[in-house]
């Protein structure tokens, strides 16, 4: 994944140099010197962890344990710092009560996924997870746009939906990303994920967004029969 940073195909620059200069600079400017920051070390571990680990579900106790900051209090700070400067985004989990939402572990993605191919740990990363940060990002953009509210969604049998699309303030659509729906288990787990989802939440509007293949199917699981449409993430982000 290329990402939409033109700078190296223009210049012939190489990637993984360009951006990690382009964040250091951000780090730098954006962050260090304006909030006075001694020491820029836990900062850089902080975003190495959130490109490293996109569409990955996180605590800031968890951030806090793998960085060189001193609590949650200063990893929550530095994320919300992240965020500020543009270089990676969260998704809330949604519940419907307070203190759930308080608690609920949360997810992140980088504002471009060539942030995470290149700077993260695993160059490469798990294709999944690449697909759902490009998918995240076209999202977050109409929500920015005031047009959506959106979240993730997971069970307490830990079943998960990639992303709940709200608009005006009803739960209009379901969405599920998944490279390559061949392996009957895949399709089983994604396909019962949204089941469960659409029977919590009352949405019907079932998506799953897979590469190369646009089909509607009707998935039966434990007497429930739902419809989903399973669409090609690259005609989906063609029409968005």
């Amino acid at each position: 994944m290329e990402g939409g940073y033109p700078e190296p195909l223009l210049r012939g620059a190489n990637r993984v140099d360009y951006l990690r200069d382009l964040v250091r600079a951000t780090l730098l400017k954006d962050i260090v010197r304006r909030y006075k920051i001694r020491s820029s070390a836990g900062l850089e571990d902080v975003a190495h962890y959130f490109f490293s680990n996109v569409a990955k579900e996180f605590s800031f106790r968890t951030v806090a344990s793998v960085a060189r900051v001193s609590s949650p209090t200063t990893a929550e700070k530095y994320t919300r710092m992240l965020c500020e400067s543009f270089l990676i985004f969260t998704l809330n989990r949604l519940t419907f009560k307070a203190r759930e939402r308080t608690a609920a572990n949360k997810k992140a993605y980088a504002i471009d996924p060539a942030l995470a191919v290149c700077l993260g740990t695993r160059p490469g990363q798990d294709l999944d997870r690449l697909a759902e940060n490009v998918i995240a990002i076209a999202l977050w953009r109409r929500q920015m746009a005031g047009e959506i509210d959106l979240f993730f969604w997971k069970s307490k049998e830990l079943h998960e939906v990639d992303f709940v699309i709200k608009e005006r303030g009803k739960i209009s659509q379901l969405i599920q990303v998944c490279v390559d729906l061949s392996d009957p288990h895949t399709r089983t787990r994604e396909f019962r994920a949204l089941v469960k989802a659409s029977e919590e939440l009352r949405c019907n509007e079932l998506i799953c967004l897979t590469r190369g293949q646009n089909a509607v199917e009707d998935f039966t699981w434990n007497g429930t029969t739902v419809q989903i449409r399973v669409i090609s993430m690259e005609d989906w982000l063609q029409q968005i």
